[in-house]
């Protein structure tokens, strides 16, 4: 179960498009961002790779890396927003993520 007071929902829209998270602090201090809404890939790729996400059981997740994952929900929620501009730009122009 992934509700309880370590966790945070976030909702945000760039370029047009929709996006919500679930924020959960992990055992290790870290925030993970658990995306709950985003828009379909359509023809471009939906890999994990291209797509910067992990999956698990509790569903896809933001792929950050280990140093600079966040460990607060403000930090988190600019990843969130960091995610969303860039997963917006791909669909829209097929440029991955920089």
């Amino acid at each position: 179960m992934l509700w309880g007071s370590n966790t945070e929902t976030f909702s945000h829209s760039t370029g047009g498009y929709y996006f919500s998270f679930l924020l959960k602090k992990m055992s290790d201090g870290k925030v993970r961002l658990y995306i709950k809404n985003q828009p379909n890939y359509g023809a471009r790729s939906s890999g994990l790779h291209d797509t910067h996400r992990y999956d698990s059981s509790d569903g896809y997740y933001v792929c950050i890396r280990g140093d600079l994952e966040p460990s607060n929900f403000r930090d988190a929620k600019d990843w969130a927003k960091y995610w969303s501009k860039q997963t917006a730009n791909y669909i829209r122009t097929g440029q991955s993520f920089s």
